[in-house]
C-alpha cells in the first residue's frame, strides 16, 4: 500500500486544482498514524522545495485531476474506534494501526473499555490469544510489586490495588488463574468468600487469619465455557464451535489443506461470513468463509449444493465435502454440505 503528497494550484473547490508534483511513499507494516505522518512530514518539506523554484520561474507542469477517481475522506466517528472482532485479523490489524496513537482504537477487555495501540497478526493458533490473558495477569502481578504466593495472596492484592470483582470475575472466566490448580467453576463458586477473605485480611499479615476453604466442583462444559469466552472477548478463546463435533465426523483440520491440493475432503467448519451472488442462470451461488480451531478457509458453493443449505448464516456450524483449489489462496468447491447446528 502507499500514500503520499501532492503540491497543487488552489482553486473553488476542495482539492480540485491542478496538480504541480507528487511524491508517493510506501506504507509498511510496521507502520501506524504517527510514522505515517512523520514521513509525509518530511517528504512533503523536501517535494516543496524542490518543486517552487519551478513555480516561481513558470516551468511547473499542470495536471488536471481525474474527477472519476477522486475520493473523499470522512471525518472517523467514535462507534468506527471499537474493534470489532467478527472482522479478519488484517482489518483488525489496519484500524489499530490506523488510529494509533491517537484516537486510538478501543476494545471491551475483561469488562472494561481498553485503548488498543499496537498489535500483530498472528498464525490463527488459540495459543497466541492465550497470551493476551498473561499479559494482562502480569501487568497485575507488577502493580502488587511482589507477585502472588497463593489463590489467597492474590485475591488480597487484588484487593489492595482496587481490582473490582467484575475485573475478577471475568479474569477467572478468562483463564488469567488456572495456574493456581482451581478451575474456573470452582473459582467462581468461591468468589464471594475469597473475595470477603481479601477485604478482611487487607494489610494484615497472611498468616494471621485463617484461609477459608475452597469448595472444588467441577468444571464447566465446553458450551459454557465457550458462550462465557464470547461473552467476554467477542470470539473464542480455549475452544472452538466446530470442536465440539470432530468426534463424530471424520474431518481434516483446515491447516491442513495445502496437504490436500486437488483432493475431495471433508471439513468442520463455523461460518463466519455468507455472501451471496447470482450467477449466469439468475441462481443463487455463495461465497462463505469458515473456520475451524486451527485456520480458516474460503468456500464456493455453486447454486445446486447451496440450496440444500440456503438458511445456512453466521454462527452455524457446517459439515463440508468439497475439492481444494487454489487461485491466489486455496479454496474449497463444495459439494456436498448440511448443517450441524
Amino acid at each position: 500500500k502507499k500514500t503520499g503528497i501532492t503540491i497543487m494550484y488552489m482553486d473553488v473547490g476542495m482539492d480540485t486544482g491542478d496538480i504541480i508534483s507528487q511524491e508517493e511513499v510506501e506504507i509498511l507494516d510496521s507502520d501506524n498514524l504517527e510514522s505515517v505522518h512523520d514521513k509525509l512530514s518530511a517528504l512533503g518539506a523536501k517535494l516543496l522545495l524542490s518543486t517552487l523554484p519551478s513555480i516561481i520561474d513558470g516551468t511547473n507542469d499542470r495536471l488536471k485531476q481525474n474527477e472519476e477517481e477522486v475520493t473523499f475522506a470522512y471525518n472517523i466517528k467514535r462507534e468506527e474506534e471499537h474493534i470489532d472482532f467478527n472482522k479478519t485479523s488484517r482489518e483488525i490489524f489496519n484500524l489499530i494501526r490506523g488510529l494509533s496513537p491517537v484516537p486510538s482504537s478501543n476494545a471491551i477487555l475483561f469488562g472494561e473499555e481498553m485503548k488498543i495501540l499496537e498489535s500483530k497478526i498472528g498464525n490463527g493458533n488459540y495459543n497466541e490469544i492465550l497470551e493476551l490473558v498473561d499479559l494482562v495477569l502480569l501487568d497485575i502481578k507488577s502493580i502488587t510489586k511482589d507477585g502472588f504466593k497463593d489463590i489467597y495472596d492474590a485475591f488480597v492484592k487484588l484487593n489492595e490495588a482496587g481490582i473490582n470483582k467484575k475485573i475478577i470475575e471475568n479474569l477467572i472466566y478468562a483463564g488469567a488463574f488456572t495456574s493456581f490448580g482451581y478451575n474456573k467453576n470452582t473459582l467462581i463458586t468461591n468468589l464471594d468468600n475469597l473475595l470477603t477473605y481479601a477485604y478482611i485480611a487487607k494489610g494484615i499479615e497472611s498468616d494471621i487469619i485463617e484461609h477459608p476453604s475452597i469448595e472444588e466442583v467441577e468444571e464447566f462444559d465446553k458450551k459454557t465455557l465457550m458462550e462465557y469466552e464470547k461473552d467476554l472477548f467477542g470470539f473464542y478463546l480455549t475452544h472452538h464451535p466446530a470442536s465440539l463435533y470432530k468426534d463424530k465426523y471424520k474431518v481434516v483440520d483446515l491447516i491442513n489443506i495445502p496437504n490436500n491440493f486437488s483432493k475431495v475432503i471433508d471439513t468442520l467448519i463455523l461460518v463466519d461470513k455468507v455472501k451471496t451472488h447470482k450467477d449466469k442462470n439468475g441462481n443463487e451461488m455463495a461465497f462463505i468463509t469458515g473456520s475451524d480451531e486451527t485456520d480458516e478457509c474460503e468456500y464456493i458453493f455453486f447454486s445446486s449444493v447451496y440450496k440444500t443449505i440456503d438458511l445456512v448464516k453466521r454462527g452455524n456450524v457446517i459439515l463440508v465435502r468439497g475439492r481444494v483449489e487454489k487461485r491466489n489462496n486455496y479454496q474449497i468447491v463444495a459439494e456436498k454440505s448440511k448443517i450441524i447446528s
